[in-house]
């Protein structure tokens, strides 16, 4: 007798946790892009219709207003979800007769909206991490050699240049892989920001700052290019100049 109702007992437990199971199972569905449209989804063999009836927002707003019916594909359903302006996690809660019970069960979904519709890992961040500090160092090393490196050339007395300082050209290039690295950085500072930060102006301004740099980027290795070519035009002037009367003709300005 103990033992027929040690056995009931355990039956009974058991069911009332696989059904406490099913009522809190969540659905991650993944990640999708701000404003872009998302599938949500639920896997139920046994149901005969499934609806959505109600969507938590990332800021907390619960709305519990609509009745979408699901789409049915064999055991799936589905249905195409829009309003995706707020970045964040949201939920949506499914009703459907599994089953055929005569009482409606539940099921929850959730995903996430981020900018660009990805998410970074924890170890993907410090990857990241680690590659943002080593681009801005890298930078800040080719801003200081650029800074630092010599441009003005060798003058006389009479202040008529005697040797060419082709140090410029190096110097040129330093500040040139400097604005190179500097873009790159904000570009994965960006990236993180997008992924983990909420706040709107924080995430505008960091990548305002991306796309007008990387514009600005363009500007600049032509100005660089510019410069170099108009500075080697002269160098080989002046060093035939140099070369036949032991200094430039003109003045250094």
């Amino acid at each position: 007798m103990n033992k027929k109702i040690i056995i009931i007992s355990m039956i009974f437990i058991l069911t009332f946790l696989m059904n406490l199971g099913y009522l809190n199972a969540q659905i991650d569905i993944g990640t999708t892009k701000q404003g872009d449209c998302i599938t949500l989804y639920q896997s139920c063999p046994t149901c005969t219709y499934s609806d959505i009836r109600a969507i938590k927002y990332p800021n907390g707003t619960i709305d519990n207003s609509m009745d979408w019916t699901m789409i049915k594909n064999n055991s799936d359903y589905t249905y195409s979800f829009c309003s995706t302006n707020d970045l964040g996690e949201y939920k949506y809660i499914v009703y459907g007769d599994k089953g055929g019970l005569s009482y409606e069960s539940t099921e929850e979904g959730v995903f996430e909206v981020t900018v660009n519709g990805k998410t970074l890992q924890i170890s993907e961040s410090i990857i990241y991490i680690l590659l943002s500090l080593f681009t801005i160092g890298l930078f800040s090393l080719f801003l200081y050699l650029g800074m630092k490196t010599k441009w003005e050339d060798k003058t006389n007395i009479a202040g008529f240049i005697v040797k060419i300082n082709k140090s410029k050209y190096l110097k040129l290039l330093y500040l040139w892989f400097a604005s190179g690295f500097f873009v790159w950085s904000v570009q994965i500072l960006a990236l993180i920001i997008n992924s983990y930060i909420e706040l709107d102006s924080a995430r505008n301004f960091i990548t305002d700052i991306f796309i007008y740099s990387g514009r600005l980027s363009v500007g600049i290795t032509v100005l660089f290019l510019m410069l170099f070519i108009i500075f080697l035009w002269k160098d080989i002037v002046m060093s035939e100049e140099i070369k036949r009367y032991g200094r430039s003709l003109t003045k250094k300005r």
